[in-house]
């Protein structure tokens, strides 16, 4: 069939073509209803969802308070009350630190003299407190205790040698006086 017999054939039945049947859709709807039969609709007892309702508020309640009650603190001095023998050797060197520092304190030291020296205290006093910060992770561990301790031992070492060069600075610095006069 050419194009021109086939354009003929069109415009000859335009008017079939152009022709709409009414679909009748009310009674296309009804015979589909009809076909799929009753629906059942399964309802769920209200008992059963209550129940569900109140278990996933307890759960929730439990998850926020678990995860939003903060959790008991535990620091250095409490955890290392547990063994005696730490005990002892954390109060001995918290005594000897404790009396260096006042000595420093009396002395009237100037910091920038001896920037590095406290430069260094000052990153023991970090360690420390990062160091407590770890121990409720950690529980009891010996281990940490150890290292605070050492820490402790440390600082007291740094003190100690703070205070042997403000003494010497001092004593050279009277020695100058002296000279002078």
């Amino acid at each position: 069939m050419s194009s021109d017999q086939f354009e003929k054939l069109i415009r000859d039945n335009l008017d079939e073509f152009d022709r709409i049947e009414k679909v009748d859709t009310d009674s296309s709807w009804q015979k589909f209803k009809s076909k799929q039969g009753a629906v059942k609709v399964r309802r769920i007892p209200r008992w059963l969802v209550y129940t569900a309702a109140a278990c996933m508020i307890g759960l929730g309640g439990v998850f926020l308070g678990y995860n939003l009650l903060p959790e008991p603190e535990a620091n250095f001095a409490s955890i290392i009350e547990q063994d005696p023998v730490l005990f002892e050797i954390y109060n001995d060197m918290q005594t000897q630190i404790n009396v260096q520092e006042k000595k420093i304190q009396a002395a009237n030291v100037d910091k920038e003299s001896y920037k590095e020296l406290f430069d260094e205290l000052n990153n023991l006093e970090l360690l420390q407190s990062e160091f407590q910060k770890d121990i409720p992770g950690y529980g009891t561990e010996r281990e940490l205790i150890k290292v605070l301790l050492k820490n402790y031992e440390r600082k007291a070492r740094l003190l100690e040698i703070l205070l042997k060069e403000i003494d010497k600075n001092s004593k050279y610095e009277n020695l100058e006086t002296n000279k002078s006069i």
